[in-house]
């Protein structure tokens, strides 16, 4: 359509190993959004393959049995996919999805695309010089990343399968590889968010009861553990100051299933191995995701600060972004209203950053 600005899009890179469940976060994402925007004139848009993948990860999710195995219940991501989201305001007549062709025309009110980027997790570990470019690429251009834990492995037995499953160190290298060439003109500020996932037996609070856990004494924040967990990339950010100042560091733990536990864990010493058991828990359904939206919120207060500190400085790659907040009122407050509902406690916490993300914005 001629004459409409060029919509501005931040790229999202979700980072793990196979398995941790990066898209089925990614779905319940999505998923939860539209259930936690309703008192707001805020919409998350998919184009139409994003979205007919992401509703067939739900369907996975969904269907989950009383008991399984975490890993071989759900196949994991073959190969590389985006995911094409406009956020914008409430009211737009369409099908509630987008195709390239009329994006304009039927986004008209979308100011912000959000492109999340998903790759196999095999990539991180992978020989081939061509998968190790493409995380290597993603990474650099990305201007937030969300690194998915897998809880149980992070914890259980002092985090005994922790270097195994989650791949610390490899995680660590990935960003000293990409970010370590670069310099105060070409690192713009930056957003990594760690997300420990299957969480639901370590949780602050029970989601059916609303209680807090009869072990909560004994428990470890999982603040904390990430931040012992994943120590040597900690340094990496913390002990530079060019790191301090442009990249925020904050951990969200999400529970992408919500009514269900892991129940034991069993080794195979021959293969060395370990297979994670989980059941469904309660009388109610075995999905139902828990803060799902918090790494979402995250992102957007992220964005919406990173306007606020460019509003009378150098835009950059937010220059266009003077026009749809400048422009629309109410977008920013229906964002805002959001973007401030991010959880803070033991658990949920800002380690890196806080001026990054906009106390402010809770005035």
């Amino acid at each position: 359509m001629v004459g409409r600005p060029k919509l501005d899009r931040v790229d999202v890179m979700m980072l793990g190993p196979s398995g941790v469940g990066k898209t089925s976060l990614l779905a319940a994402m999505y998923e939860q959004f539209a259930e936690n925007v309703h008192a707001t004139n805020l919409t998350l848009v998919p184009d139409k393959s994003s979205h007919d993948l992401l509703e067939k990860r739900l369907r996975e999710l969904r269907s989950i049995p009383d008991a399984f195995v975490m890993k071989g219940w759900m196949p994991g991501t073959k190969q590389g996919q985006s995911f094409h989201f406009r956020i914008g305001k409430n009211g737009n007549e369409d099908d509630g999805t987008f195709v390239e062709e009329d994006a304009d025309e039927k986004s008209k009110d979308s100011k912000l695309a959000v492109c999340f980027h998903d790759f196999p997790g095999g990539d991180m570990s992978s020989d081939d010089p061509a998968h190790r470019r493409r995380v290597l690429n993603l990474l650099r251009e990305a201007r937030a990343v969300f690194v998915a834990i897998d809880t149980p492995a992070l914890l259980e037995r002092g985090g005994k399968w922790h270097d195994k499953v989650n791949q610390p160190a490899r995680v660590t290298r990935l960003f000293q590889e990409a970010y370590g060439g670069m310099d105060s003109e070409t690192l713009d500020q930056r957003l990594v968010v760690f997300c420990p996932l299957r969480c639901e037996r370590y949780a602050e609070v029970s989601p059916t009861t609303g209680v807090r856990y009869k072990n909560q004494r004994e428990r470890r924040s999982l603040g904390d553990a990430v931040e012992v967990g994943y120590a040597s990339l900690m340094r990496f950010f913390q002990e530079s100051e060019l790191f301090r100042e442009k990249v925020a560091l904050v951990v969200t733990p999400v529970q992408t299933i919500g009514g269900v536990r892991l129940t034991r864990v069993e080794e195979n010493k021959d293969e060395n191995a370990s297979t994670f058991y989980f059941r469904h828990v309660g009388v109610g359904p075995g999905y139902g995701p828990v803060d799902t939206d918090q790494p979402l919120r995250y992102l957007l207060r992220f964005i919406l600060q990173s306007y606020v500190s460019r509003q009378e400085t150098e835009w950059g790659p937010f220059k266009r972004m003077r026009r749809w907040f400048g422009v629309d009122e109410e977008l920013v407050a229906a964002a805002q209203q959001f973007a401030n509902g991010c959880k803070l406690s033991e658990d949920f916490r800002i380690l890196q950053g806080d001026e990054l993300l906009g106390m402010a914005l809770e005035s």
